[in-house]
């Protein structure tokens, strides 16, 4: 079984911890758009990526500091499966970018994964925010005005 494979495994158990806004069929939406976006772009670490994806929201207790929950919870999990650290430091760093509130306070994605994940997020979030200003990429406003019109 690879990191994905056990990823997927461990945090399926831990999304059961979290509303329905925040759990495993959030995590679906959010890959499947983020692989949309992923597929036009060049140089996407497609493993980082689905890493970010499945761990962004896995401990929403608290959504004021559910990214850097969830992004301990996944550096545990990352380094007892002896994932390397230095991408370790990646996933944490695209996770963190998913986060409008830190994204205002610390600036702008570094990496194309943590846009690529930003945009898929708010794509599939279930608040009434417009975040259409905000995404990284056209493709992803072409998206949001998709996923409104059948809502």
């Amino acid at each position: 079984m690879g990191i994905i494979e056990k990823a997927e495994e461990f945090a399926k158990k831990e999304y059961l911890k979290n509303g329905p806004a925040h759990g495993w069929a959030h995590v679906e939406k959010v890959r499947k758009t983020a692989f949309k976006l992923a597929s036009g772009l060049e140089g996407v670490d497609l493993e980082l990526l689905h890493l970010a994806v499945i761990f962004h929201d896995v401990d929403y207790s608290d959504p004021k500091f559910h990214t850097e929950n969830s992004t301990r919870i996944a550096e545990s999990f990352l380094m007892r499966n002896s994932y390397p650290e230095d991408r370790i430091g990646k996933v944490k760093s695209i996770m963190f970018s998913h986060t409008t509130h830190l994204r205002e306070k610390f600036g702008e994605a570094e990496l194309v994964e943590g846009k690529i994940l930003y945009d898929a997020d708010k794509i599939n979030a279930s608040s009434e925010r417009d975040y259409s200003k905000l995404l990284y990429f056209s493709k992803s406003r072409e998206l949001l005005g998709k996923s409104r019109v059948q809502e």
